[in-house]
């Protein structure tokens, strides 16, 4: 194993060979060089797998059904059931 200076590891996309300080692991495990780095976003960070929440929820209407008294059956219930 190398040390020092003349420890590199091979980009795991590109191929090139890099010193093990610039090197870094992306968010599949992978070890890639700068220029192939994902600046941020992986599979938890990335934008698309945000969830937006900019919604302004004091605008929404409560109870949009107006109210209206319950309805009352004129035929009781055990008139459904089949008689026995």
């Amino acid at each position: 194993m190398a040390r020092g200076k003349y420890n590199k590891i091979v980009c795991d996309v590109c191929g090139f060979a890099y010193p093990r300080t610039v090197m870094k692991k992306n968010s599949y495990g992978l070890w890639v060089c700068p220029e192939d780095n994902e600046k941020g976003y992986d599979l938890v960070n990335h934008p698309q797998n945000k969830i937006i929440s900019t919604i302004d929820r004091s605008m929404f209407i409560k109870d949009a059904r107006p109210q209206r008294p319950a309805l009352v059956s004129a035929v009781p219930v055990s008139a459904w059931l089949p008689s026995i």
